[in-house]
Protein backbone atom coordinates (compact mmCIF):
# COMPACT_ATOMS: atom_id res chain seq x y z
CA UNK A 1 0.00 0.00 0.00
CA UNK A 2 1.12 3.18 -1.06
CA UNK A 3 2.47 5.52 1.81
CA UNK A 4 1.29 9.26 2.24
CA UNK A 5 5.35 10.53 1.51
CA UNK A 6 5.09 8.47 -1.82
CA UNK A 7 1.41 9.79 -2.41
CA UNK A 8 2.99 13.44 -1.66
CA UNK A 9 6.48 12.52 -4.49
CA UNK A 10 3.87 11.12 -6.86
CA UNK A 11 1.50 14.52 -6.72
CA UNK A 12 5.24 16.99 -7.04
CA UNK A 13 6.08 14.72 -9.58
CA UNK A 14 3.12 14.67 -11.65
CA UNK A 15 1.32 17.81 -10.49
CA UNK A 16 -1.82 15.38 -9.80
CA UNK A 17 -4.35 17.60 -8.56
CA UNK A 18 -7.25 15.51 -8.20
CA UNK A 19 -5.01 13.45 -6.13
CA UNK A 20 -3.95 16.51 -3.76
CA UNK A 21 -7.55 17.45 -3.14
CA UNK A 22 -8.35 14.27 -1.80
CA UNK A 23 -4.91 14.16 0.45
CA UNK A 24 -6.54 16.99 2.32
CA UNK A 25 -9.80 15.76 2.13
CA UNK A 26 -8.78 12.51 3.64
CA UNK A 27 -6.83 14.56 6.14
CA UNK A 28 -9.80 17.06 7.14
CA UNK A 29 -9.96 15.29 10.60
CA UNK A 30 -6.28 15.76 11.40
CA UNK A 31 -6.00 19.46 10.70
CA UNK A 32 -9.54 20.24 12.66
CA UNK A 33 -7.52 18.09 15.41
CA UNK A 34 -3.86 20.42 15.25
CA UNK A 35 -5.99 23.30 14.93
CA UNK A 36 -7.89 22.44 17.86
CA UNK A 37 -5.12 21.88 19.98
CA UNK A 38 -3.39 25.25 18.55
CA UNK A 39 -6.63 26.99 20.04
CA UNK A 40 -7.39 25.10 23.31
CA UNK A 41 -10.88 24.64 22.27
CA UNK A 42 -13.02 22.56 19.60
CA UNK A 43 -12.76 24.38 16.01
CA UNK A 44 -15.92 23.43 13.44
CA UNK A 45 -14.88 22.68 9.77
CA UNK A 46 -18.22 24.52 8.90
CA UNK A 47 -18.50 27.21 10.85
CA UNK A 48 -14.97 27.88 12.02
CA UNK A 49 -12.43 30.74 9.74
CA UNK A 50 -9.10 28.72 11.21
CA UNK A 51 -10.40 26.06 9.64
CA UNK A 52 -9.58 27.40 6.13
CA UNK A 53 -6.59 28.77 7.44
CA UNK A 54 -5.09 25.39 8.42
CA UNK A 55 -6.64 23.70 5.17
CA UNK A 56 -4.25 26.18 3.34
CA UNK A 57 -1.18 25.51 5.72
CA UNK A 58 -1.55 21.71 5.05
CA UNK A 59 -1.71 22.49 0.98
CA UNK A 60 1.21 24.83 1.45
CA UNK A 61 3.10 21.84 3.45
CA UNK A 62 2.33 19.30 0.93
CA UNK A 63 3.87 22.16 -1.38
CA UNK A 64 7.19 22.40 0.76
CA UNK A 65 7.67 19.47 1.61
CA UNK A 66 10.34 17.39 0.25
CA UNK A 67 12.08 13.96 0.77
CA UNK A 68 13.82 12.91 3.39
CA UNK A 69 12.33 15.62 6.29
CA UNK A 70 11.04 12.83 7.45
CA UNK A 71 6.94 12.05 8.53
CA UNK A 72 5.03 14.46 6.47
CA UNK A 73 2.26 14.98 9.23
CA UNK A 74 5.15 16.60 11.89
CA UNK A 75 5.80 18.71 9.44
CA UNK A 76 2.72 19.92 8.08
CA UNK A 77 1.91 19.86 11.99
CA UNK A 78 4.51 22.75 11.84
CA UNK A 79 3.01 24.73 9.04
CA UNK A 80 -0.63 24.59 10.76
CA UNK A 81 1.11 25.85 13.70
CA UNK A 82 2.88 28.52 12.58
CA UNK A 83 0.02 29.54 10.57
CA UNK A 84 -2.47 29.72 13.15
CA UNK A 85 -0.34 31.72 14.96
CA UNK A 86 0.21 34.45 12.31
CA UNK A 87 -3.59 34.06 12.14
CA UNK A 88 -4.64 34.82 15.86
CA UNK A 89 -1.82 38.01 15.82
CA UNK A 90 -3.78 39.15 12.85
CA UNK A 91 -7.39 38.80 14.22
CA UNK A 92 -6.93 39.14 18.19
CA UNK A 93 -10.82 39.56 18.55
CA UNK A 94 -11.90 37.62 15.46
CA UNK A 95 -15.13 35.24 16.07
CA UNK A 96 -16.87 31.94 14.53
CA UNK A 97 -18.00 32.50 11.38
CA UNK A 98 -18.05 30.79 7.63
CA UNK A 99 -17.15 33.66 5.69
CA UNK A 100 -13.47 34.66 3.89
CA UNK A 101 -11.93 37.48 6.25
CA UNK A 102 -8.53 39.18 4.74
CA UNK A 103 -6.36 37.52 6.19
CA UNK A 104 -7.13 34.54 4.31
CA UNK A 105 -7.28 36.26 1.40
CA UNK A 106 -3.81 37.55 2.07
CA UNK A 107 -2.77 33.94 2.80
CA UNK A 108 -3.97 32.98 -1.09
CA UNK A 109 -2.13 35.51 -2.26
CA UNK A 110 0.48 34.88 -0.82
CA UNK A 111 1.33 31.30 -0.62
CA UNK A 112 1.81 28.46 -3.43
CA UNK A 113 -1.90 27.07 -2.96
CA UNK A 114 -4.24 25.02 -5.33
CA UNK A 115 -4.61 27.14 -8.10
CA UNK A 116 -8.43 26.33 -8.55
CA UNK A 117 -9.13 27.35 -4.76
CA UNK A 118 -7.03 30.62 -5.63
CA UNK A 119 -9.59 31.58 -8.90
CA UNK A 120 -12.77 30.89 -6.96
CA UNK A 121 -11.70 32.96 -4.46
CA UNK A 122 -10.13 35.81 -6.45
CA UNK A 123 -13.54 35.57 -8.37
CA UNK A 124 -15.29 35.60 -4.98
CA UNK A 125 -14.25 38.54 -3.68
CA UNK A 126 -14.63 40.53 -7.20
CA UNK A 127 -18.10 39.27 -7.42
CA UNK A 128 -18.91 40.83 -4.06
CA UNK A 129 -17.22 43.49 -4.65
CA UNK A 130 -19.60 44.39 -7.30
CA UNK A 131 -22.80 44.59 -4.63
CA UNK A 132 -20.29 46.75 -2.71
CA UNK A 133 -20.05 43.91 -0.12
CA UNK A 134 -16.30 43.21 1.26
CA UNK A 135 -14.96 40.88 2.61
CA UNK A 136 -14.52 42.43 5.92
CA UNK A 137 -18.40 43.29 6.26
CA UNK A 138 -19.74 40.01 5.35
CA UNK A 139 -17.58 38.78 8.13
CA UNK A 140 -18.69 40.82 10.57
CA UNK A 141 -22.66 40.83 9.34
CA UNK A 142 -22.83 36.86 8.60
CA UNK A 143 -24.88 34.52 11.01
CA UNK A 144 -23.22 33.95 14.28
CA UNK A 145 -25.97 30.84 15.16
CA UNK A 146 -25.58 27.33 13.43
CA UNK A 147 -29.52 27.15 12.91
CA UNK A 148 -29.64 30.87 11.06
CA UNK A 149 -26.71 30.14 9.29
CA UNK A 150 -28.17 26.72 7.92
CA UNK A 151 -31.33 28.65 7.41
CA UNK A 152 -29.63 31.67 5.44
CA UNK A 153 -27.35 28.99 3.74
CA UNK A 154 -31.09 27.18 2.16
CA UNK A 155 -32.64 30.58 1.33
CA UNK A 156 -29.72 31.33 -0.89
CA UNK A 157 -29.32 27.71 -2.49
CA UNK A 158 -33.25 28.41 -3.29
CA UNK A 159 -33.01 31.76 -4.75
CA UNK A 160 -29.90 30.86 -6.72
CA UNK A 161 -31.82 28.06 -8.72
CA UNK A 162 -34.21 30.71 -9.55
CA UNK A 163 -33.73 32.78 -12.74
CA UNK A 164 -35.87 35.62 -12.30
CA UNK A 165 -34.23 36.66 -8.87
CA UNK A 166 -31.00 35.87 -10.41
CA UNK A 167 -31.95 37.41 -13.57
CA UNK A 168 -32.32 41.03 -11.16
CA UNK A 169 -29.80 39.89 -8.62
CA UNK A 170 -27.39 40.08 -11.35
CA UNK A 171 -28.37 43.03 -13.17
CA UNK A 172 -29.67 45.53 -10.46
CA UNK A 173 -26.82 44.09 -7.78
CA UNK A 174 -29.20 43.87 -5.03
CA UNK A 175 -31.35 41.36 -3.59
CA UNK A 176 -35.34 41.61 -4.43
CA UNK A 177 -36.25 40.92 -1.06
CA UNK A 178 -40.06 41.96 -0.99
CA UNK A 179 -39.98 39.45 -4.16
CA UNK A 180 -38.25 36.16 -2.63
CA UNK A 181 -40.09 36.48 0.84
CA UNK A 182 -43.64 36.55 -1.14
CA UNK A 183 -42.49 33.44 -3.34
CA UNK A 184 -41.06 31.76 -0.84
CA UNK A 185 -42.91 32.89 2.41
CA UNK A 186 -40.06 33.37 4.09
CA UNK A 187 -38.60 35.93 7.26
CA UNK A 188 -38.25 39.39 5.94
CA UNK A 189 -36.50 40.20 9.26
CA UNK A 190 -33.94 37.24 8.42
CA UNK A 191 -33.69 37.87 4.90
CA UNK A 192 -33.21 41.52 5.43
CA UNK A 193 -30.44 41.25 8.23
CA UNK A 194 -28.48 38.47 6.57
CA UNK A 195 -28.97 39.72 2.69
CA UNK A 196 -25.61 40.29 2.19
CA UNK A 197 -24.71 36.81 3.69
CA UNK A 198 -27.33 35.23 1.23
CA UNK A 199 -26.12 37.14 -1.70
CA UNK A 200 -22.78 35.73 -1.13
CA UNK A 201 -23.78 32.21 -0.59
CA UNK A 202 -26.09 32.74 -4.06
CA UNK A 203 -22.57 33.86 -5.95
CA UNK A 204 -20.80 30.94 -5.01
CA UNK A 205 -23.52 29.02 -6.41
CA UNK A 206 -24.58 30.68 -9.20
CA UNK A 207 -20.36 30.99 -10.30
CA UNK A 208 -20.35 27.65 -9.45
CA UNK A 209 -17.22 27.75 -7.17
CA UNK A 210 -17.03 24.17 -6.07
CA UNK A 211 -13.91 24.58 -3.80
CA UNK A 212 -16.02 27.52 -2.14
CA UNK A 213 -18.65 24.95 -1.46
CA UNK A 214 -16.70 22.97 0.79
CA UNK A 215 -16.30 26.05 3.31
CA UNK A 216 -19.61 26.68 3.64
CA UNK A 217 -20.71 22.63 4.75
CA UNK A 218 -18.79 20.38 6.77
CA UNK A 219 -17.65 17.22 5.76
CA UNK A 220 -20.23 14.59 4.42
CA UNK A 221 -22.55 17.41 4.22
CA UNK A 222 -24.04 18.78 0.83
CA UNK A 223 -24.89 22.10 -0.85
CA UNK A 224 -26.68 21.19 -3.57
Amino acid sequence: METLEQKLLHIKETDDKALRNQVITDYQPFILSEISKKLGRYVRSETDEAFIVGMLAFDEAITRYEEGRGKFLSFASLVISSRILDYIKKNKSYNNTVVLDETIIDNVVDNSVDEHLKDDMTIFVEMLAKFKIDVETLADTSPKHEDTRKETTKLGITFSQDQPVVEFLYSKFRLPITKVVKRYRCSKKTVERFKQYIIAVMVIMIEELDTMKNFLVGKGQSLE
